[in-house]
């Protein structure tokens, strides 16, 4: 959009390295929301952009959503191998 490639340009003109972001978890992961994402990453990486991915947000979103040890290491498991190929960093939790 006209407002993405504007905001992209002023966090390059600013000399903006990298951007945080929150990816919502859920199980089962919805791959068209993924697919989304990932068309959004590669912009930003395209731009230049590391991305921060917060994996956890706020109001317990990843223990609300992933009720188990077992739904919450399958999920990482799967967005790690799903964003792992962009240039990314992850950040678990945004606050403790």
């Amino acid at each position: 959009s006209q407002a993405g490639a504007e905001s992209l340009a002023a966090l390059s003109a600013a000399k903006v390295t990298h951007v945080r972001t929150l990816f919502t978890p859920q199980w089962p992961p919805d791959p068209a929301k993924f697919a989304a994402f990932e068309n959004v990453l590669r912009t930003w990486n395209d731009a230049g952009l590391v991305v921060d991915i917060v994996l956890a947000g706020p109001a317990d979103d990843f223990t609300r959503q992933l009720k188990d040890w077992t739904a919450r290491q399958r999920y990482l498991r799967y967005a790690m191998s799903r964003l792992a190929p962009f240039h990314v960093t992850w950040e678990l939790v945004k606050d403790w």
